[in-house]
């Protein structure tokens, strides 16, 4: 006779059951997680995200974004003036402008107070400062273990080579291998200062470039193109006090970067106003000393009664084209000056015109230029974007020297069309004497002299207020703030977290026994395997 089998599933009842036996393991699982669970919060170091905000401003003088958006219509001004926000966030998050942040606020000397289970950084209050000089270029700076004792003296450990410094003093000079160190003990809390006696601090010295690369990759600059120039900064630090400071200063350091270059073409155009000056004195001398020898060589006395009677008519026809041969002589100056720079050298403001297509081209040449020298300090002259700036660059030159050409066509041809209304005049002052036409036209250079003489020291000194007084580029929003819920660790998810676990490694457990298991441990394993089997009887298990 052929014996079957008749195997019988198990229900849900008896498949949760299998498990909440074991509820005691549950029980200890889940505790044992949250346990772990707070003491990984108790000793990690939180993170916390710091922000601040700020607004890119307009270049509203010499010819900035204002002038620039009355040109929209004109690709290129478009072009330049839609990316000139990716260049400032360019500018903003460069290792240049970091690393000078990171050096001004000393960020790349590291404090750490050493506890039994955890190491902790000090920055708000520091017990003592670490002067690092004649730091070694091909030497790692190894971690120093200071410890502070009374009488305002510490032991040094170097921790690599185990070099010691025992009752060393505050303020000496002590050479090492690495570098030549000194502490300064920070005394503003003696309460304070006292409390970390016999405690080893941890110092650690970075190069400020590596502590740039950091700072570079935790830097998070938001700017959604729909704020105009506004651009948020994020850093998340353990330290909220120590990434508030970094991004303050960044902010700092990128205004006086961008005053810098507000300088550069400052002193340009001063250059350039000098020179000129230097030139008009000379030839205004000239002109004077001819004016004293004609009147003595034609024994002229009473030349300005007589002159102002023969000029009257004419004043108003000459002091335009004192203007105008003003104008002239300035535009065709600054154009020989133009001619004779180097291709990639910043040009300063024009002055003598007020052509709005030649400043506005002017300040978006030196703007180009700035941009290229900025890209030079961290690139090679092979850099495609360098090219492509260099091409630009020379385009606009060409297109500033065209519109300075023009600009002296238009004057000369005002110029032409005085002297010929000025010949008429001079027509019905054909009884004048010949000494007083050639005392005329003396008057006229000196005239013209003085005048441009005057307008080169009125531009001096806008020039020089220029140079002492400029404003920020980037205007604070908010200064930087910090939140005061960390971002890492989420409390609540550790703790969700340890739950979860708390469940699943029993369950996990209970269910891998199961399966592995080749014992009957009830009368139901053997009804689930031989549903028709009757069975005779139980044997209980008793204790011993």
């Amino acid at each position: 006779m052929e014996n079957k089998t008749n195997t019988k599933e198990d229900s849900i009842n008896d498949i949760i059951n299998g498990y909440t036996r074991y509820w005691f393991y549950f029980l200890i699982s889940i505790l044992l997680s949250g346990v772990l669970a707070a003491m990984f919060l108790r000793y990690a170091n939180p993170i916390y995200s710091s922000s601040s905000t700020i607004i890119i401003k307009d270049e509203k003088s010499g010819g900035g974004a204002a002038e620039l958006a009355a040109l929209t219509d004109l690709s290129f001004f478009s072009n330049f003036s839609s990316s000139k926000i990716d260049s400032e966030l360019t500018i903003l998050e460069s290792k240049t402008l970091i690393a000078a942040a990171v050096e001004s606020l000393g960020l790349n000397v590291s404090y750490f107070n050493q506890g039994t289970f955890k190491t902790t950084e000090l920055y708000q209050y520091k017990p003592f400062v670490v002067k690092f000089s004649n730091v070694s270029k091909t030497q790692v700076v190894p971690q120093l273990e200071i410890k502070l004792q009374k009488n305002q003296r510490f032991s040094l450990l170097v921790v690599d080579t185990e070099t010691t410094i025992e009752n060393a003093q505050f303020g000496e000079i002590y050479s090492l291998p690495f570098a030549d160190i000194v502490l300064l003990p920070n005394q503003s809390n003696a309460s304070l200062l006292e409390s970390f006696i016999e405690k080893n601090i941890l110092v650690e010295y970075k190069t400020v470039e590596s502590v740039a690369s950091l700072f570079s990759l935790a830097l998070e600059l938001i700017h959604d193109g729909k704020n105009g120039e506004v651009v948020q900064l994020n850093l998340s630090s353990p330290k909220p006090l120590k990434a508030e400071n970094f991004l303050n200063e960044l902010v700092y350091q990128y205004n006086l970067d961008a005053r810098k270059d507000k300088s550069q073409i400052a002193k340009k155009t001063a250059e350039f106003i000098d020179s000129r000056l230097e030139i008009i004195t000379k030839e205004l001398d000239t002109v004077e000393r001819n004016k004293e020898l004609f009147k003595t060589n034609n024994r002229l006395t009473d030349i300005d009664t007589e002159a102002a009677l023969v000029l009257e008519n004419s004043n108003e026809f000459s002091k335009r084209q004192v203007d105008l041969l003003a104008n002239i002589e300035v535009v065709t100056s600054y154009l020989t000056y133009v001619q004779n720079t180097s291709p990639f050298e910043l040009l300063p403001t024009i002055i003598g015109t007020d052509s709005q297509n030649i400043s506005v081209g002017i300040t978006s040449f030196n703007a180009l230029i700035t941009e290229r020298q900025k890209l030079l300090a961290s690139s090679t002259i092979s850099n495609p974007v360098v090219k492509n700036l260099e091409l630009q660059i020379k385009d606009l030159k060409k297109t500033i020297l065209r519109d300075i050409d023009n600009q002296i066509q238009s004057i000369s041809s005002a110029l032409s069309g005085l002297k010929n209304r000025e010949e008429g005049l001079n027509n019905r002052l054909s009884k004048v004497p010949y000494q007083e036409k050639m005392f005329r036209e003396i008057l006229r250079q000196q005239n013209i002299k003085e005048e441009l003489y005057l307008f080169l020291l009125k531009q001096r000194e806008e020039t020089a207020i220029t140079l002492a007084v400029t404003s920020n580029k980037a205007k604070v929003v908010d200064s930087a703030s910090t939140l005061k819920i960390p971002v890492f660790p989420n409390r609540l998810f550790v703790y969700l977290l340890a739950i979860i676990l708390g469940i699943a490694v029993p369950f996990l457990i209970i269910s891998l026994y199961n399966l592995l298991s080749t014992r009957i441990q009830s009368r139901k394993d053997v009804e689930r395997v031989h549903a028709t089997t009757g069975v005779v009887g139980e044997l209980p298990k008793l204790g011993r």
